[in-house]
């Protein structure tokens, strides 16, 4: 009798003891648990958050990219300098030019700066040859604007070229012309509509265009129609997209220039 009583109470312990053992391991897998879950995020020392954050972490197909976000700055990124053509040396006409020199984080960007410098040199070069036949003296007249803007997660400027002929005698235009270019900060691109026009619009954006025009004609009682085929020149500005109908207005003045914001 008495050896049954020692095995079953040292049977009994055992049971206790294991127990005991998966009692702990339970508790050790639920703390380890709850420590990681609850972790904070490491703190840099020295650095901002907003230079922390100056990227967003996404991942395609099972890839870690990076995508940049834009700079709320954007005049950090470029620089706009004046180059003039100014000349007097042709009594019939003038030139007062003023066009932009374009840089993005201190590099030119050559291409485009050629292309805006010959547009409006050659213009002017081709009005002194045949300065001779004009009946008045003219003023050849070349001024800009720029806006920056944030477009998704690209820094843009538009940059608005106004060409002018201006009769010196009747202090009007002969000639108006508006010319514009959307660059990406990121790569010096020119930008096209369909790079740009989904992001600002959405893809309902053809509806909302039409709208628009036909609310300028109504509201403006405008004598002439304007319908969109996506060829408009265009700039942005504060994140609105501009269309311009009849971006080329000669001295006849059969209509005007006109500017639809949308």
């Amino acid at each position: 009798m008495e050896t049954m009583r020692f095995r079953e109470t040292k049977k009994s312990s055992y049971k206790g003891q294991i127990f005991l053992i998966v009692l702990f391991l339970l508790l050790g897998v639920t703390i380890t648990y709850f420590a990681i879950t609850t972790e904070k995020e490491p703190t840099i020392i020295g650095q901002l958050e907003s230079d922390i954050n100056t990227k967003t972490e996404l991942y395609e197909n099972n890839a870690l990219i990076d995508v940049e976000k834009p700079v709320e700055n954007a005049s950090e990124l470029y620089k706009i300098t004046n180059k003039t053509i100014s000349d007097k040396s042709v009594v019939k006409i003038k030139a007062n030019v003023i066009i932009p020199v374009i840089s993005i984080n201190d590099e030119l960007l050559t291409t485009i700066n050629d292309q805006i410098y010959n547009k409006f040199n050659d213009t002017y070069n081709s009005f002194k040859n045949t300065a001779a036949n004009l009946n008045n003296n003219f003023t050849y007249t070349v001024t800009y604007k720029v806006y920056d803007n944030i477009v998704a997660n690209k820094n843009v400027i538009s940059i608005t070229i106004y060409e002018r002929m201006i009769d010196d005698s009747a202090k009007t235009n002969s000639m108006e012309k508006i010319h514009t270019y959307n660059i990406n900060l990121k790569d010096g691109t020119i930008l096209k509509q369909e790079d740009v026009i989904v992001d600002i619009l959405g893809p309902t954006y053809k509806d909302k265009i039409k709208t628009a025009v036909k609310d300028y004609v109504v509201s403006k009682k405008a004598e002439y129609n304007y319908s969109y085929t996506g060829l408009e020149t265009f700039y942005i500005e504060n994140n609105k997209i501009h269309f311009i109908f009849n971006s080329e207005v000669l001295v006849d003045k059969k209509y005007d220039i006109v500017d639809i914001t949308i």
